[in-house]
């Protein structure tokens, strides 16, 4: 007997409430922007607001809710991917 798990996938937008809290940018500091927003994301996975199976908005659009450029965004995905916290997908 099979038993099938109900996983539930949600699609976010920038306006969802899981993603509300964002890095700061007016106190960027030393830190480079990819790390603070890799940062932010690896505190949002830690702390369950994302959850597995969550999608991601596309990067233009959390790009540009940042403020910061595609690249920047890129930088900071590749860095949680490689840890193994996101799989990113076309």
């Amino acid at each position: 007997m099979a038993i099938l798990l109900d996983v539930r996938v949600r699609a976010l937008t920038m306006d969802d409430p899981a993603l509300a809290v964002r890095p700061d940018r007016a106190s960027a500091g030393d830190s480079p922007a990819h790390l603070r927003i890799g940062n932010w994301l690896e505190q949002l996975i830690a702390s369950k607001t994302l959850q597995p199976g969550d999608k991601l908005p596309a990067e233009v659009e959390i790009a540009n809710a940042l403020g910061v450029s595609r690249m920047t965004l890129r930088q900071a995905l590749a860095s949680i991917e490689a840890k193994g916290l996101i799989d990113r997908r076309r």
